[in-house]
């Protein structure tokens, strides 16, 4: 699987066809450590040996910090 996310990771994961993930596609620089601030979590951190595993959480594991989110939000639906 060519490039990184939770979409991606979990191609990899159904696929009997895929051995491979790429964690991210960044300058050399980039810290991939570093959390998003949508995300309360990391969506595919990496152990010691490096390994990503695949996400427990339910749909693809991206685990939202909802209340950044509201508070930046640009628009409101329905309100």
């Amino acid at each position: 699987m060519h490039g990184g996310g939770t979409g991606n990771l979990a191609l990899v994961g159904a696929s009997a066809a895929s051995r491979w993930f790429e964690r991210g596609l960044l300058h050399p620089h980039t810290d991939y450590e570093r959390l998003p601030p949508h995300l309360a979590s990391l969506p595919d951190p990496m152990d010691g040996d490096g390994y990503v595993a695949l996400p427990k959480a339910p749909g693809l594991g991206d685990d939202f910090d909802l209340a950044y989110i509201d508070a930046h939000a640009t628009a409101r639906w329905g309100r």
